[in-house]
């Protein structure tokens, strides 16, 4: 029998009934007061079973920017099964937590990040998975100087032959590469 404060898959699975801003922050607070709950939504979240793998890698993306601390031992499975995903919405969603939070990651993490993005780019992916990236290379360039150049000829690059959504970020992070190079 679970405890109270340690639901089941099965309960964690009623609680993302929708895809709500409510739903999703209702399990954030879950999981904010317990983050033993992090185990099942990545469970989750790996299954790919739509559509609640992608409502929870939304609670986990939302956790992940909130309390990074919080996922820290699952980075290096985030990681590996990153390229594997066939749920976009699962992958948008992990990206996430690496634009928008500086995750302390090995050499050798940081290298297959390094690689999925820039894959990311050169492939046929959907439209926040490759602004995701671009987010996550200029994050990347900040920390290692020496590829500053190489990644925003990257992100240069997605300004042709893209849709008006990937130029648009690609001019925002190109202004941005430019203030940290003044």
């Amino acid at each position: 029998m679970q405890e109270k404060n340690n639901p089941s898959i099965f309960q964690i699975k009623e609680l993302l009934y929708d895809s709500s801003t409510v739903a999703c922050d209702v399990l954030v607070q879950m999981v904010s007061e317990n983050p033993s709950l992090i185990k099942p939504l990545l469970e989750i979240s790996l299954q790919e079973k739509e559509p609640w793998c992608q409502r929870a890698s939304r609670v986990l993306a939302i956790t992940g920017c909130r309390f990074p601390a919080f996922l820290k031992p699952y980075t290096s499975l985030i990681l590996k099964k990153l390229f594997e995903l066939k749920s976009q919405s699962v992958r948008r969603n992990f990206l996430k937590i690496f634009a928008d939070v500086d995750v302390k990651l090995s050499q050798k993490e940081q290298s297959l990040l390094l690689d999925h993005c820039i894959g990311y780019l050169s492939g046929s992916y959907p439209i926040a998975v490759r602004v995701y990236s671009m987010e996550v290379l200029f994050r990347f360039s900040m920390k290692h100087p020496d590829l500053h150049k190489e990644l925003r000829l990257i992100i240069s690059d997605q300004l042709h032959d893209n849709s008006a959504a990937v130029k648009s970020r690609a001019k925002r992070i190109i202004k941005k590469f430019g203030k940290v190079a003044d």
